[in-house]
Formats: C-alpha cells, structure tokens, sequence
C-alpha cells in the first residue's frame, strides 16, 4: 500500500515539475503588457509602423534574442548583431530600452509565441471533399490558445485526483495502522 501512495505522489510531483516547465509565461499578462507598451509602435499582423510587424517574431528570431532586443536594442545593435543593425537601418528609430521583469518578459513572449506568421489564411483541402477549407489567422491563434487552455485543464485535473487519491490512501493506511 505505502508502495502505491509513493507513485501516486511521484506521479504528481513529476506533473507539477512538467507544468512549471511548460507555463512560463502568462498569454493574457502577456497580451496586456504588448497593448499598453508595445502599441505605439507595434502591429500583429496588421503591417508595420514605427516598427516592425510582430506577428511570427518568434518564428524569425529565438526567444533570447528577442528577449534582448526588446531590453536593450541600441547594446544589442552597438556589439555587432546583424540581425539588429539591419532592423535598425529599415526603420531609422532606435527602439527605446524596455525595463520588464523576468516574468513580464516570459509573459510577452508567451503573448508574441501565440501569433504565428502574418498570413490572412490558412487554405487546407480535406481529402473526403477537395474543398478548400479557408482558416483565418484569427482562428488559428483562437485554437492554439484552445488546446493550451485545454491542456492545463487536463493537467490540473489529473493532479487533483492524484492529490486526492494519495490522502485517501493515507487515511486508509492509517486507519490499518490503528487496528492493527
């Protein structure tokens, strides 16, 4: 019986440890830090302004890089970067540093990594048909963020039921303990 609570309690010790390393960054957080500081000068999907279009930023450039050029575009710029110094000659304005915490930059990128490449759509053919199913960049964002919320759901509810599971085993055994 002691050996079944030590899986059960290993098993959701290893799901909280997979979960923290899969939720870094908070999409909603994330979405309103990008409306409050990112807007003057940023689209998603909808053409550049003072500075480039964002969406599929993280297609482009990895998440390190992006995270520096956000803190500080001008260092990265002035030690050499090429991809930074070509962004800069395209757009003539130096981006201003950016002070964000760790967790608000996880947050952004988490907002940015749910905005694939600028596309107005995704045109897929099912096979049962030949019809052309026409997919919005929209939708397509809207079922990424779905299957991560389902996820969670599913996670949260799997440890639960094993936390629960475990104190259920624990009162068991510990009333064979008192009978015996």
């Amino acid at each position: 019986m002691e050996r079944i609570v030590s899986i059960v309690m290993s098993l959701a010790v290893w799901g909280m440890v997979v979960y923290g390393n899969v939720q870094e960054g908070n999409v909603v957080a994330g979405e309103q830090i990008f409306k409050t500081r990112c807007t003057a000068c940023h689209t998603i999907g909808k053409g550049k302004l003072i500075g480039p279009d964002l969406a599929g930023i993280l297609d482009r450039r990895d998440q390190e890089w992006v995270a520096q050029f956000i803190r500080n575009s001008q260092e990265l710029i002035e030690s050499g970067d090429e991809q930074a110094k070509a962004i800069f000659e395209e757009f003539k304005v130096p981006m201003p540093p950016h002070d964000f915490s760790d967790q608000e930059m996880k947050d952004l990128l988490a907002f940015l990594a749910q905005h694939p490449t600028a596309s107005p759509a995704k045109v897929t053919t099912t096979p049962e048909t030949s019809v052309a199913v026409v997919e919005s960049a929209e939708n397509q964002a809207w079922r990424t963020t779905l299957k991560s919320t389902s996820f969670h759901i599913a996670f949260w509810v799997v440890t639960t039921v094993a936390v629960l599971a475990y104190f259920a085993l624990a009162f068991v055994i510990a009333g064979y303990s008192k009978e015996g």
